[in-house]
């Protein structure tokens, strides 16, 4: 089944978010809104991996004082 056409049916991929540094399995979540049961056979598509590239950004910790 397209995925246009589990979206119809009330099925959703629910995003996130993984750190630069993870190195464990990645699942997929999904949340069925509809009223009918949803199967998913093998080999089904049920959604999308993007990799981008990411900037990593360093911050240094500063202390702040106020002059009287």
């Amino acid at each position: 089944m397209p995925l246009s056409q589990q979206a119809n049916r009330g099925v959703m991929v629910l995003a996130g978010v993984i750190d630069p540094e993870y190195q464990e399995g990645i699942g997929l979540l999904l949340h069925n809104g509809g009223k009918e049961e949803y199967v998913c056979n093998t080999r089904d598509p049920l959604g999308f991996l993007l990799v981008l590239p990411s900037p990593v950004t360093m911050v240094n910790e500063t202390t702040i004082t106020q002059s009287k």
